[in-house]
């Protein structure tokens, strides 16, 4: 009867243009971490959508589990999900769990701890290195560990607690008993330092659906949302535009013995063409890069006079656009189009763009020239003739702000980025394999951007292994290169360094140099000034603390060393 009520009361509100406000215990929710509440939360979706914009659900403190994805896609502009301290959204499966939104307008998200109730992180003491590829380890359970569909991967931590960039993450392929309490795991890269015994190896699971998914979403707000594990990413976006991040945290409930947080990337969001505002966050744990932003390159299938077919990761072409012709070889942009028509086509049984330019597409090959039967997603590797690559220089994250945030103790990077009109300000680095900030096109991922009008100013840069911030390209061959000079009217100024420039044995010097603290390449435009250089690592070389080659225009000036 209560639930009938509720379900005419939303209705009648819906139909007056009153905005509504209700609680998914009116739906059923149980909240006590046992009962399966996905089918009550579908309910409270379901009312949301059909409620007035501007209209709130609340969820009270407690335990739900949710054995599926929560969707919660076209919603009423302005809809506010609001927990209270204590509550937890806890997904049974990694692999078809989270919070999937899509098709939505300023939603705010808040108030909220999310979190995969599978063990996705398991570590123990190093006892032993019988060979390169295998170590005897202290983990109870380790014989239990695991998902069909998920890899089994390793990193290795000290016993403080920093993840140790002298060693490389690498798949586990077998676990097997090695006497009372241990197991030998043997893995694929090699570790060839002795100085692992002792130290901590994590295992963690990779793979799965993130924590919190958006697809084709703009404005919305995600405020004090705290994902505490998971196998993929933890904020998984595409083609949403001006999203916001406040007081948000990644990070494991209990660091000491489950260090991991997420197998992938913080906030991972492609092809925006606004890009988002984050803010006074703290991301710590994954095994990625703290924030990816970027847009793709996309393979041309064919053309005919102004006309072609575009085919790959973004179909976001809208007249008016301007696009690039790019030359994987010499990573350069050979010409610059606009577009004065787009619609959606197919090749090969595959979504592709039609698209006609106000000019003829000057492609030297394209993917039917060449006989592929599939587009290139990555080009790690690869040998021989490529199709003309294009790149939409709208969708690129203008106008990105990252401001007041914690990023440190995960695998990669801190910020990957390649977006213009961009503000870095105020935010902490530390114990990255590095670089902090890597501003660069990777023709490997076949990932880039467009990277102009960027400010980096106030930060402070701890323990960051090779260079802690890099501007260049990185070429499919997986190496930096020099290219175009499209790093353009850079500003970094009044950021501190400290403890960095040391080794990490992962990623060669595709992501920096040993010492140097500031690497410029491809650089058209740039002032460094008012830096403090402070003691760099013991184990850096002596290199100069600013690096430009390939660059022009670069004002170096007023960097203090300690």
């Amino acid at each position: 009867m209560k639930k009938i009520l509720v379900s005419a009361l939303i209705s009648l509100f819906a139909a007056a243009g009153i905005a509504t406000e209700f609680n998914v215990h009116n739906f059923g929710t149980a909240g006590d971490g046992k009962t399966d509440d996905l089918e009550a939360f579908r309910k409270a979706a379901g009312a949301l959508r059909k409620a007035e914009p501007g209209s709130t659900l609340t969820i009270p403190k407690g335990r739900y589990r949710l054995s599926r994805a929560l969707a919660l896609d076209h919603l009423p502009p302005g809809s506010v999900i609001i927990g209270e301290t204590g509550t937890e959204l806890w997904f049974d499966d990694l692999l078809r769990g989270g919070i999937e939104i899509a098709e939505t307008r300023k939603l705010t998200l808040k108030n909220l701890q999310i979190g995969f109730s599978p063990v996705s992180c398991l570590s123990g003491k190093v006892t032993a290195r019988p060979d390169r590829k295998s170590l005897v380890v202290a983990i109870p359970g380790l014989d239990r560990f695991g998902q069909p569909g998920l890899r089994t991967m390793l990193h290795i931590f000290t016993p403080e607690g920093k993840m140790d960039h002298r060693f490389h993450r690498t798949d586990v392929r077998k676990v097997e008993p090695a006497g009372e309490g241990l197991f030998r795991i043997t893995f694929d890269h090699p570790i060839n330092d002795d100085a692992v015994a002792g130290q901590t190896a994590v295992l963690f699971l990779r793979g799965g659906r993130p924590a919190v998914n958006n697809n084709r979403s703009s404005d919305g707000i995600y405020e004090n949302l705290h994902v505490v594990n998971g196998g993929d990413l933890a904020f998984g976006l595409r083609y949403c535009d001006g999203m916001t991040f406040r007081n948000c945290r990644i990070g494991s409930l209990d660091p000491a013995a489950r260090p991991i947080s997420t197998g992938a990337d913080g906030i991972h969001s492609k092809h925006a063409r606004r890009g988002p505002v984050i803010e006074n966050c703290d991301f710590s744990g994954m095994s990625d890069d703290d924030v990816n932003l970027s847009t793709t390159f996309q393979n041309v299938a064919s053309t005919d006079g102004n006309t072609a077919l575009l085919v790959g990761d973004n179909r976001d072409y809208r007249p008016g656009d301007r696009v690039a012709l790019y030359d994987p070889e010499t990573s350069s942009t050979t010409q610059h189009l606009t577009i004065a028509a787009a619609e959606p086509a197919k090749w090969r049984n595959r979504d592709a763009v039609k698209v006609t330019f106000d000019q003829p597409l000057n492609a030297a090959e394209t993917l039917d020239s060449l006989k592929l039967e599939k587009p290139y997603a990555l080009l790690f590797g690869h040998k021989g003739k490529l199709p003309a690559l294009v790149f939409n220089r709208e969708t690129v994250h203008a106008g990105t702000v990252i401001r007041n945030n914690r990023f440190g103790n995960n695998r990669a990077r801190g910020l990957l980025l390649r977006t213009p009109d961009t503000l870095i300000e105020g935010n902490t680095f530390y114990n990255l394999r590095g670089p902090a900030i890597l501003m660069a096109s990777e023709g490997m991922w076949m990932e880039c951007g467009r990277i102009e009008n960027v400010t980096i100013r106030d930060n402070r840069f701890e323990e960051i292994s090779r260079s802690p911030v890099l501007f260049s390209t990185i070429s499919y061959r997986s190496r930096r290169e020099p290219g175009e000079r499209w790093n353009r009217n850079l500003t970094v100024t009044g950021n501190t360094f400290t403890g960095c420039g040391a080794p990490a044995v992962e990623g060669g010097d595709t992501f920096g140099l040993l010492g140097n603290l500031i690497l410029l390449e491809n650089v058209s435009g740039a002032v460094v000034s008012g830096n403090t250089f402070g003691p760099r690592s013991p184990l850096a070389p002596k290199r100069d603390a600013v690096l430009v080659s390939n660059s022009e225009n670069v004002n170096v000036s007023n960097n203090p060393e300690q």
